[in-house]
């Protein structure tokens, strides 16, 4: 897992769709990008309590990437919305992964996975 910078495209419910520039880790062999949602819920947060209060803590979905050139580019002027379209990119699917940190449990309260 490397660090890497992407331009995160996100649809927020009741809002508009917001482009966040975030370093997420990168798994190139498999093109798998890993946002923690804390951290991504912190500056999604910071953003909008500045300029949009009304939709924190709305229900949100990361649905792509931009391409960083674009994102940039938007940070100086605003682009038109086909502009930044043509220059997304969809994720194939969302996955929302969480961790077991093991350790003791009462029986039958976490069933063990098949291997």
């Amino acid at each position: 897992m490397n660090p890497r910078k992407f331009a995160l495209i996100i649809h927020i419910e009741n809002g508009d769709l917001t482009i966040l520039g975030k370093t997420c880790r990168y798994c190139p062999a498999c093109e798998l990008i890993i946002a923690h949602q804390s951290d991504l819920e912190a500056e999604l947060a910071n953003s909008f309590s500045r300029f949009d209060p009304e939709v924190l803590g709305n229900p949100y979905l990361v649905i792509g990437t931009v391409e960083l050139k674009a994102w940039r580019q938007g940070l100086q002027r605003p682009l038109p919305l086909a502009h930044i379209r043509d220059r997304t990119s969809e994720f194939k699917r969302v996955l929302k992964l969480s961790v077991d940190r093991g350790g003791w449990k009462p029986a039958g309260r976490h069933p063990r996975l098949p291997i």
